[in-house]
């Protein structure tokens, strides 16, 4: 058999490659490490943005959850309240003192977790339709005090410590105090009548407190004689008389009290039901306290007058 003759290799056109270099180990080390660009297809940037989201979707879930749980509150307290507010309404005189019983009811529906005290009392104001309303703050989303003004009654709500309530919780909490104190306007507006168009015509509790502001504003001394229909005389009167006897004693009564403080420079005013009090300059207290207990203690229908102050 034929040997084929052996061929030559064929050289290579290209270098050789270089050996590799051995590690300096005192060579500086990298400024930057090498990092990966991906993880797990997702660039750290955007895995942070997720993370953000998220955390941001859990405080939003928080808070619909905390207002979802106020709103379940509210809606269980809410037909108490209503009904209450429908009483005053209907028949005023359901409660001796209805403005300590009205704060109770707003703290009630709010909730003691949101308002630690509420406080409804009469303040000095130039027209009985003079509307306000402020809160204060301590922090965002903390409250410190909500007061709301109707004429000359202010609803003062101090918020618990610990109460964390936005913008919209505050307005619900101002409506509700304005509808109350709205009530109790009425209220007086149907009580005045009765009183004034029946009885006396004499001024009413509201003007004499406005009275007293003014005169403290003024920094003018003031004195108060008081004088109040003896409860017991008032009801034996009315049981042997009768209500329209009983009414013409108590407005004349009402005219002798006001004749008195006219002459002294004073005013007088028919602050409740059966009580009226003067206010004047102190120097003529004594002389129409003492005028009146002449003119009225002795009477079938008796007064009881003392200086209050």
């Amino acid at each position: 058999m034929h040997e084929q003759p052996e061929q030559p290799p064929i050289p290579n056109p290209l270098p050789p490659p270089d050996p590799p270099k051995p590690l300096d180990p005192a060579a500086p080390a990298p400024t930057q490490p090498l990092r990966r660009a991906w993880l797990g297809g997702v660039r750290r940037e955007d895995a942070a943005a997720l993370q953000q989201e998220l955390t941001e979707t859990r405080v939003r879930l928080a808070t619909t959850t905390q207002a979802l749980k106020e709103s379940a509150g509210w809606a269980e307290r809410l037909p108490a309240a209503l009904s209450d507010l429908a009483r005053l309404a209907a028949a005023g005189s359901a409660w001796e003192d209805p403005e300590t019983h009205f704060a109770a009811v707003i703290r009630d529906l709010a909730g003691h977790h949101l308002l630690a005290e509420v406080e409804i009392a009469s303040v000095y104001a130039d027209s009985p339709t003079d509307q306000s309303e402020q809160t204060e703050w301590r922090a965002p989303e903390a409250p410190l005090r909500t007061d709301v003004r109707v004429g000359t009654r202010l609803c003062r709500c101090t918020w618990a410590d610990a109460a964390t309530a936005g913008e919209e919780t505050t307005t619900v909490i101002e409506s509700l105090c304005r509808a109350v104190l709205f009530s109790l306007a009425g209220l007086d507006v149907a009580g005045e009548r009765d009183q004034r168009w029946i009885v006396t015509q004499m001024a009413d509790g509201r003007a004499c407190t406005r009275a007293l502001a003014l005169r403290e504003r003024l920094s003018l001394p003031t004195a108060i004689v008081a004088i109040y229909a003896d409860p017991e005389s008032a009801g034996e009167h009315r049981e042997v008389y009768g209500q329209i006897a009983w009414e013409a004693s108590f407005a004349d009564a009402g005219a002798v009290i006001e004749e008195a403080a006219n002459r002294a420079g004073g005013q007088a005013y028919q602050t409740y039901k059966r009580t009226f009090a003067i206010v004047l300059d102190p120097d003529r207290a004594d002389d129409v306290e003492t005028e009146l207990r002449e003119r009225l203690e002795d009477r079938e229908l008796r007064f009881v007058v003392w200086r209050d102050r």
